[in-house]
């Protein structure tokens, strides 16, 4: 049996809809610990997270948040989880170094699905080095 991974949820709204679908997606896989915008910095020197998960919905700016993480620990795999559907937010956060974007409206089974996919690939890459924002090993994210 693979080892239980470790998820961060930056989200100042961890009890909407599309984060309890998460949840219940993610212990499957392993642990997730929520926590606020302001309390990231702390957590990512306290501890190494398998992927830290943004709730671009509920922090100040995805995009930033995501190159304060990658400032942090280049090594960290972001996924963004978002509602909002503009391919330019997409776009700006993919940029900042996420390795995945994903609607809330998925089922909890695709939501699954995803994040194994990210897992799997930062596995066979080796690394989460990346090149202009997006990560070796991904050759299926659109060009912008």
């Amino acid at each position: 049996m693979p080892t239980p991974s470790h998820f961060l949820l930056v989200s100042d709204s961890p009890d909407d809809y599309g984060n309890q679908v998460l949840r219940e997606a993610l212990v499957a896989l392993g642990s997730l610990l929520v926590a606020s915008e302001s309390e990231l910095a702390s957590l990512l020197q306290e501890q190494t997270y398998d992927i830290v998960i943004v709730d671009a919905g509920a922090v100040t700016s995805a995009p930033k948040l995501v190159s304060q993480i990658r400032e942090l620990d280049p090594g960290t795999r972001i996924v963004v989880v978002t509602t909002s559907k503009h391919w330019k937010v997409a776009r700006d956060i993919i940029r900042a170094g996420a390795m995945d974007y994903l609607s809330k409206s998925l089922s909890e089974g695709e939501m699954l699905a995803s994040f194994q996919k990210v897992l799997e690939q930062h596995s066979a890459v080796g690394t989460a080095d990346t090149d202009g924002g997006i990560p070796h090993g991904r050759s299926d994210y659109p060009v912008c």
